[in-house]
Formats: C-alpha cells, structure tokens, sequence
C-alpha cells in the first residue's frame, strides 16, 4: 500500500528555504537538481506535528502524537516516531512537461516575486529599509509528499492523522498577508481516504 498527503495550494505559498538569490530574492524556494520547487518533508512534518500537539490535547491524545512524531523533547524527534514524511513533489505529469524548460523559465511559470516591507504604525507608511523580495509559488500548484509507516498504525491512529491532516490550512510564512492557504487530504492507492476516516470519527463521537 502507498500512503501519501496531497497538498493543494489554495494561494499563493511562501516556502522558503531561508537561502538568498543575490540580486533577485532576499528569501528563495526549495529547488531540486531540475529546478523545480518542492517542499520539505522535515518542514512538513514540524507544521503537522504543530497541528497535532492542539489536536491531541482538545482529543486527549498526546500520547499518539508521541507514538507516531516521536518526542518532542529529543534532538532526534525527527528520526523517531512511526512515520516518516517524504518531500513533497509536483505531480509526475508536471515533471514531465517541465522538464523541456530551463530553470529560468520555470521559475516563471510556478513563481512570482512579492516585495513586502513593515509598515509605520501610526503613519502607516513604509519603514525605511524594511522591504524584501520573497519569491512565491503561485496558487493552484498540488504537491505529494509520501508517507511512510502508516502500515504499522491501528486504525485509530489513521483516523487521527486524516483528522490532523485535513485540519492544517496554512504552511509557510506571511499567512498573515494571505499566503500559504492549503487544503490537504490523505491518500492511499491513489484515492482520497479522508472522508472514510473522518466519518469513522463523527461514529465514533456519537456512540
């Protein structure tokens, strides 16, 4: 069986990487060796954790978020647990159309550049010095990160993690400015198993 998350971008997302392109961006994406965006699993798996931790606790289940994150107190939390999170890649359809593309000309057609800087807060008007170029994936862009050990889980656990999955909405930075809005859905087989386990849950919850 193959388990993965798909992510749709349902904005504009700001992933950086935290690296800077002299003369272009002060914050840059993540590229592969063909220069097509992805997403990192270890960051993925920092912004699910998050969104399992509140989840855990309204459910009482911070012991299953420890079981499948692993200890959030270890330096190495991200080797343990019982799932691993894989990068998170275009689909092979897109690989396949932009790989007749130089690295130029795909970063002009998933990307744009945005200018942001911080605002006076009692003019209103720009700091001097405060704006930057933050190069952005454009909206509509879908991305599936595998995801590894879900054979081990019970069937409850599943549930939780369609449940975590489907309830984190943003990824990235500047979501205060309207980025990184995501729908995510758990998949196995190629089909989309969230209904399935979220209707387990409301039949569970009124037993």
């Amino acid at each position: 069986m193959t388990w993965c998350i798909r992510i749709a971008l349902l904005s504009e997302a700001a992933l950086g990487s935290g690296q800077a392109m002299a003369g272009e961006t002060d914050t840059e994406l993540t590229y592969d060796e063909h220069g097509i965006p992805y997403y990192k699993g270890k960051t993925l798996k920092g912004k699910l954790r998050e969104q399992a931790e509140l989840v855990g606790q309204l459910y009482g289940e911070t012991a299953t978020v420890e079981r499948l994150f692993g200890s959030s107190t270890s330096r190495s939390s991200m080797q343990e647990g019982r799932l691993r999170f894989g990068n998170a890649y275009l689909p092979y359809e897109w690989y396949r159309e932009l790989a007749h593309f130089r690295h130029d000309e795909i970063k002009a057609r998933l990307t744009a550049v945005r200018i942001i800087a911080s605002l006076h807060p009692e003019t209103g008007t720009m700091i001097q010095n405060s704006s930057r170029q933050v190069r952005v994936l454009t909206k509509d862009a879908v991305f599936y990160s595998q995801l590894h050990g879900m054979e081990r889980l019970q069937e409850e656990e599943i549930a939780f993690m369609a449940l975590v999955i489907s309830m984190t909405k943003h990824i990235g930075s500047m979501q205060s400015r309207g980025k990184g809005h995501v729908w995510m859905q758990l998949y196995e087989n190629d089909q989309n198993v969230t209904p399935y386990y979220m209707n387990k849950i409301k039949l569970g919850a009124g037993s």
